[in-house]
This record gives C-alpha cells, structure tokens and sequence, in this order.
C-alpha cells in the first residue's frame, strides 16, 4: 500500500500540472535574490515566506527605519502570481471601517434594510493583505481587524 501511494504521488507530480514544481523555483529563486537584498535577514525572509504559503499571519515588529515595510513589499512582489489580490494599506488613526472592508452599500440599506458591503479592492476579497502601522489605526477599526485575523470572520448586523 505505501509503495502504491508512493508510486501515485511521483506519477502525479510527473504528469500533473507543473504549479507545485514551478512555485517552489519560484519561492526559492525569491528567496535567493531578496537574501542578497536584504543582509543578515534570512530569517525574516524565510518567516513571511513560510507564513505565505501556510497561509498564516505575521507580525513583523521593529525600530523605525529597518526596512520592514519595503521588504514586505518586495517579498510580495518577488511572489507575484498572476490573479492574486493583494490588499495594501499604511494605517492610520483617520482610517474608517470602510477603508478596509469596503463601503456600505446604502441602496441595500435604504430597501431592504441589510447592511452589506462592497468588496471590491476590499481586505476581505484579497489573498494577501498587507497593513503598515497597524498599531496606527484607531481602536474600532482594530478591533474589527483583530476578529478577522483571528476568526477569519466580519460579523455586522444581525
């Protein structure tokens, strides 16, 4: 049984589509080229990459002027996958619900009395998200934030 399972698997990957194969060069030659970028932060590197492709959060905290933001940008870049959404935002304390989770649509409201959203260009329709200062934000807006980080869920309304 495991020999077949093994057998299956290498058939698969031989004939299958090349996705898997194609992202690891991918991630690896992205990993390759922002380690020479970014000196002595292989680890970090390694860190979001990993958190990418689990599908996990990171928090990345440090002083002022250490390039978080810049190589978050590039790893995000160097990742690129045709079709994805990516949600990008520096916060701050002006910044509203809508901001992040879309505009209420007010017709919707007016009519039917249901409180939904647009979700274009929206946090909650991205694959990837990326808030700069998220400490910046004001305490409402980052606390819905923190419910999505940690339910995966916005509840408005009944």
């Amino acid at each position: 049984m495991l020999a077949r399972s093994i057998h299956d698997a290498q058939r698969e990957t031989q004939t299958g589509p090349l996705a898997l194969r194609e992202g690891l060069e991918r991630i690896a030659s992205a990993q390759a080229i922002l380690n020479a970028r970014f000196i002595n932060r292989a680890d970090v590197i390694r860190g979001l990459m990993y958190a990418l492709l689990t599908g996990h959060h990171c928090l990345l905290l440090g002083r002022t002027g250490t390039a978080k933001s810049l190589l978050v940008n590039q790893v995000l870049d160097a990742l690129a996958l045709s079709g994805s959404r990516v949600f990008s935002i520096k916060a701050s304390i002006d910044d509203t619900k809508d901001n992040y989770f879309g505009p209420i649509d007010v017709l919707a409201y007016r009519e039917r009395g249901v409180k939904t959203r647009h979700l274009k260009n929206s946090l909650l329709e991205a694959d990837f998200a990326f808030i700069d200062e998220i400490f910046d934000t004001n305490e409402q807006v980052l606390r819905d934030l923190m419910l999505i980080l940690s339910d995966g869920v916005l509840q408005e309304g009944p």
